[in-house]
């Protein structure tokens, strides 16, 4: 038993992604979703039913990372959410919300009529953030495709087809929840799910509440959950190890390619010039060598361990042609 499991609390993080589902994205707690989604929402569209999708298989793995835990849905006649859950900011999450916005647009998109017009669904993601990944200071914020403000014209929403919305938890920070306000009931919950002011205040909520004590009280769930943490945690650990490293040599390397440029340009002007400018471009390359090599060796390791390649693009923040591509490298 390692020092992690050792150290485990009595509930399991609720923002673990494979714990969320459980709570939130299983069949008998269709309610549950269903106040979350509206809370959220807003009545934009009022929820009233939810059918949940799964595109990957539910079995639990060895390695504890190779299922898609993502809580997809149904959630209106031709609208479909994705909910996401992101405990760290990769740099890259409002590109990956267009993404799959864009993936959901393909994916429900149907032919129709004779002339193979095309009927477009509304596509609507969430994104629970444990970190900070925009400079907005509400916790809630709501994007969507906008023309920009000009000469003749206002701001203008261009389609509410695809609209996603960040929920930054470490900007929510009331002194008591709003027993009134649901979004804020919600967002107290996944903060903290012991807050004594959740008690007994919304039926909803406490199912919530009573599904994640019997998920951390779960031997195989808690087993799971620990496997698949520790699993993570050594991923970043050395991708964040491989890039360090290479990103040190890249800069030992651009010193000396800048100062040996820099000399070689003659005149006591043109060495400064030169090695500045090589010392700039040496650094500039050396992080995208480092990061390159990096990614590389933790996507090899991973591939190694059987983890599959949409798993392995996930985690590091690519495509998975770029995966392909630098596993064939």
């Amino acid at each position: 038993m390692s020092e992690f499991s050792n150290n485990l609390p009595r509930l399991l993080d609720i923002k673990n992604d494979f714990v969320f589902k459980q709570v939130f994205g299983v069949e008998k707690n269709k309610n549950v979703l269903i106040s979350f989604l509206n809370a959220v929402l807003r009545g934009k569209p009022k929820v009233l039913d939810v059918e949940l999708t799964n595109t990957e298989s539910a079995k639990l793995v060895k390695n504890g990372i190779g299922i898609r835990l993502d809580v997809k849905a149904k959630i209106a006649e031709n609208t479909f959410a994705d909910i996401e859950i992101q405990c760290r900011n990769t740099n890259d999450i409002p590109e990956r919300a267009i993404q799959y916005l864009a993936r959901m647009l393909n994916e429900n998109s149907a032919k129709s009529g004779k002339q193979q017009d095309y009927t477009y669904p509304k596509v609507i993601g969430i994104w629970i953030l444990a970190q900070n990944v925009t400079d907005r200071k509400s916790a809630v914020s709501e994007a969507s495709m906008v023309f920009h403000k000009n000469d003749r014209d206002d701001y203008q929403i261009m389609s509410d087809k695809a609209r996603v919305f960040f929920i930054e938890l470490n900007k929510f920070k009331p002194t008591k929840p709003d027993r009134k306000n649901m979004l804020d009931l919600w967002l107290s919950f996944l903060k903290n799910p012991e807050n004594a002011e959740l008690q007994h205040v919304d039926e909803n909520v406490d199912q919530a509440f009573e599904t994640l004590e019997f998920v951390s009280s779960d031997k195989k769930m808690r087993d799971y959950y620990i496997t698949r943490e520790e699993t993570k945690r050594d991923i970043d650990s050395a991708f964040i190890n491989s890039i360090r490293v290479a990103k040190m040599e890249g800069l030992v390397e651009g010193r000396a390619e800048g100062r040996a440029e820099g000399r070689a340009e003659g005149r006591a002007e043109g060495r400064a010039e030169g090695r500045a400018e090589g010392r700039a471009e040496g650094r500039a390359e050396g992080r995208a060598e480092g990061r390159a090599e990096g990614k590389k060796e933790a996507a090899l390791n991973m591939k190694a361990d059987g983890v599959p390649v949409s798993v392995i693009a996930k985690y590091l923040g690519l495509t998975k042609q770029e995966i392909e591509k630098l596993l064939d490298n």
